[in-house]
């Protein structure tokens, strides 16, 4: 009898090990795509205004702190692989590198965010979750920001997060 008790609390711990291990999320910094005109021939692409640049990192935070309240994924720190993300930025445009990024951090999946700039004021966000034993994208969720101020951008994300987005088996939704 103390032998079958033991063997059932050891099946039952491993068991509750299993299933409390949530997915493993890497949420990667987002993009700004900004249009080019004739003249970026000459003096290079436009660059994200410093707003905008603050905004990236606001949204990707915020993303972060939706998936993390759902209780539902393990949000990976990125930061081992920061200089690799910032050598290869933007992401966007890397062919693919991010997913070696998010194989040196264990990552179950990966998420993408990219914000593109139609007009001053005009923008859509995009977010990609890429499953990484598919290899492939699970979902893009996607809207318009009609305002390019800090709350236009987090109502958006915000509103992705709670309304699109699943990320993943279990979802975001809550």
């Amino acid at each position: 009898m103390v032998m079958r008790l033991g063997a059932w609390t050891a099946a039952i711990m491993m068991w509750s090990a299993a299933a409390s291990a949530a997915p493993k999320l890497a949420v990667f910094p987002f993009d700004l795509v900004v249009p080019q005109s004739e003249e970026d021939f000459f003096t290079g692409p436009p660059k994200p205004s410093a707003e905008e640049d603050a905004r990236l990192k606001l949204v990707r935070d915020e993303l972060v702190s939706k998936l993390s309240a759902t209780g539902k994924y393990e949000i990976l720190d990125i930061a081992p692989v920061a200089a690799d993300i910032s050598a290869a930025a933007p992401l966007n445009k890397c062919n693919g590198c991010e997913m070696d990024f998010a194989k040196k951090l264990g990552a179950d999946y990966l998420v993408l965010g990219v914000v593109e700039k139609a007009s001053a004021t005009l923008l859509s966000m995009n977010v990609i979750v890429v499953d990484m034993a598919k290899g492939g994208p699970i979902e893009n969720a996607s809207a318009v920001v009609q305002g390019n101020t800090d709350d236009a951008w987090l109502g958006v994300i915000r509103w992705l997060a709670k309304n699109k987005l699943h990320a993943g088996p279990e979802g975001v939704k809550q």
